[in-house]
Parts: C-alpha cells; structure tokens; sequence
C-alpha cells in the first residue's frame, strides 16, 4: 500500500502549446484534465501567439494553469521547448499534449503505471481514437493511433490505427509516440528539447528516434485513451494535409537525412513517387499552391545540412 500511495504522489506536468482564432479546443482540453482520477498534475499551457482571447479566459478560469505567451507562433517544437524552460524543476514525468486532444480519465495514471516495471521505459503514448464529432459516433471505437514507425527505406509513416481489434487490446513497445508523450524526467533530462528546426510535423518522431537512440524504450498503452479531433473522411483529411506540404515536404527529407541508412535510395526511387503523389492530391483539390509549397520545402530539405 505504501509503494501504491508513492506511486499516486508523483508529479506530471502537462505541456499543451496552442495556436488559433478559436479557443473551444484549449478549454476542452483543459477540462478533459480536470476530470481526471489522478490530480498530482500541472497545466503548462503556451499561447502561440494566438489572436484569440483564450489567453484573458484561461487566466481568469482556471488560476492554477501556468500560462506562457509567445509573441509569435513559434510552432509545435518552439512552443513545447518554452513549456520545458517553464517546468518546476520538481516533476517525475512530462506529458506533451496537443491542444485539439481530450482525455479519458484514466489516462494519466495509466501511462504512467507502466515505469514502475521496467527501468529502461522512457516514454508512454496512449491508443488515440478519432474524435466522435469528426467520424461519427458509428464510428467511435475507430482508433486514429496506436503507436507509429516509419520506413526508413521509403519515408512512409506507418500508423498502427483502425479497428480496435485484439492487437490493441495490450501494451507493446513501439517506434515513435504520436501527439500525446508521456516522458520521464530522465528522457528530458537526457535528451532535452525537441529540434526547432522541424518547427512542426516530424518533431514526435525525431524526439522518439533520439530517446531511442539513446537506450529508452516506447511503449503504447492500451487502457490509457485519448480522442483527437481530425477528420477521417478523404476529403476532410486532405484538405488538412495540403496545409502542411511545405513542412512535410521539408522535413521528411530532413528525418530521412538523419536517420535513414538508406537516404540515397529513397532520394532516387521514392521521392519522385511523392512528388507524384502529392500533385495529384493537389489537382484533385483544385489547389496547385500547396503543391508549390511542397516543392519548396522539398528543396530546402535537399540542401540543409545536417
């Protein structure tokens, strides 16, 4: 009982950067932790240069949430990275939330059971379902992640998601943590701030590559939930995916340059399937900008040095 209540007492800041005209997301998310079973926790939340006035009410609403303002947006790494320069200095664990998340309130206390058993753990991500207002509550059990890894050979990000079948059902380690990280204060301690030079999209895997890199483990936990809300239909998910060519474009090659041991092959053969690929997203959508956008943050991948 007393190793139980020690376990209870440990610490988590939760770090959740937010950006945009509309502030219903960060609330709600706000909320979501507040209902939590486990309340040894502290709220970071970091205005990213928002021009809404979501700042004004959560001061005013929730008084025990530490709030950062970024006179800019300086993207999901700037924003996460300033939540790590304000942490208390006291914590036992750091969880990086996105602001569009919701939380079972389970959660927390299910990501961080598992680094009780085994020292080598580093980092903990939840089974995230789509959101039930963005797929339909028919749809409600339909899991965007479960943990991802990427091909170092072709640059494609495998989601393990879909249908909550068996595989699900139980803890296993995985490569890369998506949207929600649950780290120990040791991986913060040993691997540090996410690389800014992502700004945004790749930024989960890098820090999983350099966590692992270094000896922790990633393990999805199957009893700890989320939802996240992104469309799941095509069209819905495609019109996101066209704001975020340029970035996509760009830092996969950045990734695969410091990470694939096999960048020249996916340089010569894959890449021009993307370059294919992501026009003909482009043209069905009647948007030929985002695809420009693309080539440019292609380009400046090519030519950044590691």
């Amino acid at each position: 009982m007393k190793e139980k209540n020690k376990e209870i007492e440990k610490k988590i800041s939760i770090i959740i950067p937010f950006y945009g005209n509309q502030y219903s997301e960060i609330i709600e998310a706000i909320e979501s932790i507040y209902q939590s079973n486990y309340q040894n926790f502290k709220i970071i939340v970091i205005d990213n240069g928002s021009t809404s006035k979501a700042s004004e009410f959560i001061q005013v609403n929730y008084p025990n949430v530490k709030l950062v303002i970024s006179k800019k947006n300086l993207g999901v790494c700037g924003g996460r990275n300033i939540g790590i320069d304000n942490l208390d200095g006291d914590e036992d664990f750091v969880l990086f939330f996105d602001s569009d998340q919701i939380v079972d309130k389970s959660m927390l206390k299910n990501l961080i059971k598992p680094f009780s058993n085994d020292p080598k753990l580093g980092i903990t991500t939840p089974k995230i379902y789509f959101h039930p207002d963005f797929i339909g509550q028919e749809h409600s059990n339909f899991i965007w992640s479960a943990g991802t890894d990427i091909n170092l050979t072709t640059g494609q990000v495998l989601f393990r998601g879909g249908n909550d079948t068996k595989e699900y059902k139980k803890n296993s380690e995985v490569s890369i943590a998506p949207g929600v990280l649950c780290c120990s204060i040791e991986v913060i301690k040993k691997v540090g701030k996410f690389d800014d030079v992502y700004v945004s999209v790749y930024e989960d895997s890098d820090y999983c590559f350099r966590a692992r890199k270094i000896g922790f483990k990633i393990l999805f936990v199957a009893n700890a939930h989320a939802w996240h809300k992104i469309y799941y239909d095509p069209k819905g998910s495609e019109k996101k995916l066209l704001t975020r060519l340029y970035f996509i474009g760009r830092n996969r090659l950045i990734f695969m340059k410091k990470y694939s041991p096999k960048y020249l092959t996916f340089i010569f053969l894959f890449l021009p399937i993307y370059l294919i690929y992501y026009l003909l997203i482009s043209l069905r959508n009647f948007q030929i900008k985002p695809y420009f956008d693309f080539i440019r943050g292609t380009y400046e991948g090519l030519k950044f040095k590691i």
